[in-house]
């Protein structure tokens, strides 16, 4: 019924006139050529981006949990084919490290069983971030072998992806950057060698999923024949086993690691990205839980070098108390931790946050009344669906929390700054709004000296053009006197 995809044609791409052409030329009776022809430019309004035949294999295999019929998004696709993408990139970025005399292949990896002694000689010199990606690493080889054991193509899809995407690139590669291009030689070394293992042991993962570009990748990496199982093709290399990565589970770490990633680092972020911080360095106070501070055999602060690092903060301090504090700071309270943003690191901002969320909260609390409005008239109550009503009351529910959530980081950052600098804001408010007021009052003037007398012959025509733009000054007017005489009844302390 005109809803098949070739397959050559996701790989290869292509453009919507020849989708089209291939209905009209197949066996598609033409009484329903019509039909499939607005679904496929429904489905595919600009064709199909080419994806190759790595991105369509493993875009299919996310699927394989919903049966054999598969609804195709082609974005799903698109989006595999961006793993590809992103694998090319962090094997470029890794490969960087494996070159030069100083660099030596580990001599175990992921498929290798070895003895307790050789373990513990093994992870002698790997720093906290190198075992918590090993351990990732074995997490993903248990997870995969699970799933081809009972066939859920998807779990093992999942598991790939979360590793090299989430794990791998958007964390390790991060976190060892300072460590790479910095000055300690053992740290280099132990990183590098950390490196190869995700990287190699990723790829062989990968290959029965995505055959060329891991093949492709393989074939570029160094001392690949180093182990006892070389060979000249990922294809018939070992794949790697729980029990051989089992040596690298570290279940403890793990769990410090997400109190890091998942609350430190992801807080912070969310701070920064409130006040408008890009690459700008700040210092950072962390508020630990006083459980959570009595694990002596992992501490928090062992980590402050990573929540520097991915939180570009230039000082990471832990404090035992709140007093202990920026007097003046954003802070954010998630599992137990506090994080505190001192104030002098946006403090030249402090007016732009102010004005943008004051907006912010304005424009919700005008749609929330809208909604309001909306919903109590007895038109509404009467024939609207409940659905729909469903629909607006969640709507509703939304606005309201956002309007909150804006008005409490409205009074915080108000709260921040000093009597003189809130006077002098609201001062620059008034003018502001003194002269939208003034200029809307001009183009009115302006507007109405343009009518001509009703006699004249084009007064309907002038009229046509103006009534709009003269009902958008008025409205202009309206408002800015009416914020006007707000702000000059306000009381600024």
């Amino acid at each position: 019924r005109g809803n098949v995809v070739d397959p050559i044609h996701v790989m290869e791409g292509v453009g919507l006139q020849t989708l089209l052409d291939k209905i009209k030329n197949g066996n598609l009776p033409a009484s329903e050529h019509k039909a499939a022809m607005i679904a496929q430019r429904k489905d595919f309004p600009k064709g199909i981006p080419e994806c190759g035949a790595d991105g369509l294999r493993y875009g299919l295999l996310t699927y394989m949990k919903q049966g054999g019929s598969i609804n195709l998004d082609i974005n799903v696709v698109l989006g595999c084919r961006n793993f590809c993408n992103k694998l090319w990139q962090a094997f470029k970025l890794s490969s960087m490290f494996f070159e030069g005399a100083s660099f030596k292949v580990p001599r175990f990896n992921s498929t290798a069983c070895i003895s307790a002694a050789s373990a513990t000689e093994e992870a002698k010199d790997l720093s906290l971030i190198d075992k918590w990606i090993l351990s990732k690493l074995h997490n993903a080889t248990l997870e995969c072998k699970k799933g081809f054991e009972s066939f859920e193509f998807a779990a093992i899809t999942t598991a790939c992806k979360q590793f090299w995407y989430d794990e791998f690139c958007d964390y390790y590669l991060e976190m060892i950057k300072p460590v790479l291009y910095g000055d300690d030689v053992g740290a280099k070394a132990a990183a590098a060698k950390t490196l190869y293992i995700c990287v190699d042991g990723g790829l062989r993962l990968l290959h029965p999923l995505m055959p060329f570009v891991t093949e492709e990748l393989f074939q570029r990496l160094p001392g690949r024949t180093h182990s006892e199982d070389c060979c000249d093709s990922i294809m018939v290399a070992r794949y790697p086993s729980p029990e051989a990565t089992e040596r690298w589970s570290n279940k403890a770490l793990e769990e410090k690691m997400g109190d890091v990633l998942s609350v430190i680092v992801s807080c912070t972020r969310k701070l920064r990205s409130i006040v408008g911080l890009n690459m700008e360095k700040t210092e950072l106070y962390i508020k630990a839980p006083a459980d959570r501070k009595s694990d002596s055999s992992m501490k928090i602060e062992d980590f402050a070098g990573v929540i520097g690092t991915l939180t570009y903060s230039d000082k990471v301090e832990f404090i035992s108390d709140e007093s202990k504090a920026p007097a003046k700071s954003l802070n954010e309270v998630k599992s137990g931790y506090t994080m505190y943003l001192p104030a002098g690191a946006f403090k030249s901002k402090m007016e732009r946050l102010v004005l943008e969320y004051e907006k912010k909260a304005n424009d919700a609390a005008t749609r929330c009344g809208d909604i309001k409005a909306r919903m109590e008239s007895d038109t509404y109550i009467a024939k609207t669906p409940q659905n729909i009503k469903d629909k607006d009351a969640e709507s509703l529910r939304k606005l309201s929390g956002e309007c909150e959530q804006h008005r409490a980081s409205l009074k915080m950052f108000l709260d921040m700054m000093t009597g003189a600098e809130r006077k002098a804001l609201h001062e620059k408010k008034v003018q502001a709004w003194s002269q939208k007021l003034q200029k809307a009052t001009k183009e009115l003037e302006d507007y109405n000296a343009k009518i001509p007398a009703k006699e004249d012959r084009s007064y309907k025509k002038v009229m046509h053009k103006l009534t709009p733009k003269i009902k958008k000054a008025e409205m202009l007017k309206r408002q800015a006197g009416a914020t006007l005489d707000k702000l000059r009844k306000m009381e600024v302390n």
